[in-house]
């Protein structure tokens, strides 16, 4: 299996504009630029209701307005996220797919795979099948990475540290 340190095959970031997956985007540049590696910015989409019910009722122009939606979403986590990417090579690419097969079809076995991860409970239950599937059928290593602690978030440690710290 491929190291991570490898300078062989690409890295392919799973986009979805979501704070994990901004954090996907920053690890996957830092692995990029370890490697001397090009990076594959990729955000999969697909008609909101599903393809089955979509091909029910087709209609061409809201295809067009989804998948710019979602070329606009890769392109500003792109713009967002500029200064981590330096140097690096980067490749945008967007998908008509489920995020899963776009992330488990497209790497080779020397490709390194980034994905976020570390949702809430409730992101977990509505997200984390796409992670699941992707770490159990990825062909290729993969990273999973956690998007920081929010401020309010460290806020609040801080007020349960500093109440324990009372208690005890």
């Amino acid at each position: 299996m491929t190291s991570p340190t490898s300078t062989e095959g690409r890295v392919i970031v799973g986009v979805s504009g979501s704070p994990s997956s901004e954090a996907a985007l920053r690890r996957g540049a830092f692995e990029a630029r370890r490697g001397g590696r090009p990076l594959i910015a990729l955000i999969a989409w697909g008609p909101p209701e599903g393809e089955r019910l979509y091909y029910a009722a087709p209609c061409p122009p809201l295809l067009k307005v989804w998948e710019a939606n979602a070329r606009g979403t890769l392109l500003d986590q792109l713009r967002d996220n500029a200064p981590y990417l330096g140097d690096v090579e980067v490749h945008p690419m967007v998908v008509r797919a489920p995020a899963e097969d776009a992330l488990t079809l497209l790497p080779e076995p020397e490709d390194l795979l980034v994905i976020g991860g570390g949702r809430g409970p409730l992101g977990r239950a509505l997200h984390g099948h796409v992670r699941r599937r992707v770490l159990s059928r990825a062909g290729c290593p993969v990273l999973t990475a956690r998007h920081p602690p929010s401020e309010l978030a460290l806020q609040l440690s801080a007020r349960r540290l500093r109440r324990t710290a009372l208690v005890g």
